[in-house]
């Protein structure tokens, strides 16, 4: 499988170029998400229990290609690159087990974001292109030094935190946050709505995974240093964003919430192995649920205003985690592992802190502005809140199953 998926990579852009060489704008635009569909279509044949999880992917995925060339069509034949590689990337760390090819994908991964923050030229992109570039290269460097004091049994403690800081950087977690506020407000939207949402999905694979392959050990003194770590990256991004002016910057702080969430689910695997599993399971359902909800926000951000309110609404009920849309599963488990493992003082701040979330996320729609009519984005947007609904409604626990499932490809 992995030798036909390498072929269908080769295939793919060899292809583009080709089309590339003869000008052939519009024959691109129509094969890129066919081409960057074929390791995923190959996966889930391998693993058809992953049918949902892949789709949901495939369908963010392909939600942030078009929105792209929807604004501008001249940078049409490197958005169908990325595109691809995007594609491959995502295949790969499904069926990487080794921490070195893992670590390289996520390296490889962050890179392609930094050029199309700054694809429309104006000094406030390549001010926020600049700043995630720096960002992320302290992010890389302190991800390969937590890899190595890993392999070192007197610094794994320091190593795991180092690795779990430099992975969840992308995400917004405390300290390394503050790039997040301006990138959000000065980069353009749609490359925005990629790295809010694509990026959230791979820091999620990539951390389950990494912790899979290196066999991390439960310790009480290291969900303490994570449980803290969480309750402060809630508590800063619920009050940023219950004071924010503007909706770029709610939506940033709100994703800092969000990965506090995120981070207090992988604490509690760290007081049982047994549980750790399930508990990186709800981390990936947590990242997803959030990277569908935040990419249908700033798709809309340039979508037509009309008929866009309740969709905003919906996603703003699912990121607060309202029953039964898909962002209410993943903080559910959450609370069910904090009280399963006895740690009732967990649970108790993040109900708060979801009870906190509550007026900004409301807010949301009296200060959410649209510049721009396109039917087409506000298609995307439509499929995106369908997604929410449908995957809360109908597939909690399956797509909770094959979250967990993927630990064990």
């Amino acid at each position: 499988m992995l030798y036909l998926i390498t072929l269908s990579l080769t295939f793919s852009l060899s292809l583009i170029v080709i089309f590339w060489l003869l000008r052939l704008r519009t024959i691109v635009k129509i094969i890129a998400p066919i081409l960057a569909s074929i390791p995923l279509i190959l996966l889930s044949f391998m693993y058809s229990t992953y049918l949902v999880l892949i789709l949901s992917v495939e369908i963010i995925l392909l939600s942030c290609a078009i929105s792209l060339e929807v604004v501008e069509e001249s940078l049409i034949y490197a958005q169908s690159l990325i595109y691809i590689s995007l594609a491959y990337i995502f295949t790969f760390l499904l069926i990487s087990r080794q921490y070195p090819v893992l670590a390289s994908l996520w390296i490889i991964a962050s890179a392609f974001f930094a050029p199309l923050l700054a694809r429309s030229r104006r000094r406030e992109s390549i001010y926020s292109c600049v700043k995630y570039v720096t960002f992320s290269a302290i992010g890389s460097t302190i991800l390969i030094i937590g890899i190595s004091m890993m392999l070192m049994p007197s610094l794994r403690t320091i190593g795991l935190m180092l690795l779990v800081l430099g992975v969840l950087y992308e995400t917004g977690v405390v300290p390394l946050h503050v790039w997040l506020p301006d990138v959000y407000r000065k980069s353009d939207r749609e490359s925005v709505a990629m790295l809010s949402s694509l990026m959230k999905i791979i820091a999620a694979l990539v951390l389950s995974r990494l912790f899979i392959s290196m066999s991390v050990d439960a310790s009480y003194m290291t969900f303490l240093i994570f449980a803290i770590l969480s309750t402060i990256t809630m508590i800063i991004g619920n009050l940023g964003a219950l004071f924010a002016d503007n909706v770029e910057h709610l939506l940033a702080f709100s994703s800092i919430a969000q990965t506090g969430y995120a981070l207090a689910v992988l604490s509690i695997g760290f007081l049982n192995n047994s549980l750790m599993p399930l508990c990186l399971g709800v981390l990936i359902l947590q990242f997803l649920s959030v990277a569908i909800s935040k990419c249908a926000l700033f798709i809309g951000l340039d979508s037509d205003g009309r008929g866009v309110k309740p969709m905003v609404l919906i996603n703003a009920l699912s990121l607060i985690g309202i029953p039964p849309l898909v962002g209410f599963w993943p903080k559910l488990f959450i609370v069910w592992y904090a009280l399963e493992t006895g740690q009732v003082w967990l649970a108790i701040i993040i109900i708060i802190n979801s009870a906190i979330s509550v007026p900004y996320y409301i807010r949301l729609l009296r200060i959410y502005k649209v510049s721009r009519t396109s039917n087409i984005l506000t298609a995307l947007m439509i499929i995106l809140t369908v997604l929410v609904i449908i995957l809360g409604v109908v597939f909690p626990l399956e797509i909770l199953r094959e979250c967990v499932g993927i630990l064990q490809i």
